[in-house]
């Protein structure tokens, strides 16, 4: 499973939108949408990002991990500074 493929799993898991999250990263809808469908490289601080909103572990976005309970973990309420 691609990167793009496991932010969009946790995405959908939690409920939250992917303007929500572009929004929160400072990107548009689009550009979101292309580190989903893995047609925009994602930067190690994008990722950090996304992990933050969606609040899990960057770990999680990289590698699977069906044992891990940060799934289950409400997103990210604060907004990111910066």
């Amino acid at each position: 499973m691609s990167y793009g493929q496991r932010i969009k799993r946790i995405r959908e898991k939690k409920g939250i939108k992917a303007c929500y999250v572009a929004q929160r990263i400072g990107m548009t809808p689009g550009g979101y949408n292309g580190i989903e469908k893995g047609r925009t490289k994602l930067t190690a601080e994008k990722a950090l990002q996304i992990a933050r909103v969606l609040g899990v572990d960057i770990r999680e976005i990289f590698f699977d991990s069906e044992a891990s309970d940060s799934l289950n973990r409400p997103p990210d309420p604060e907004p990111m500074a910066g």
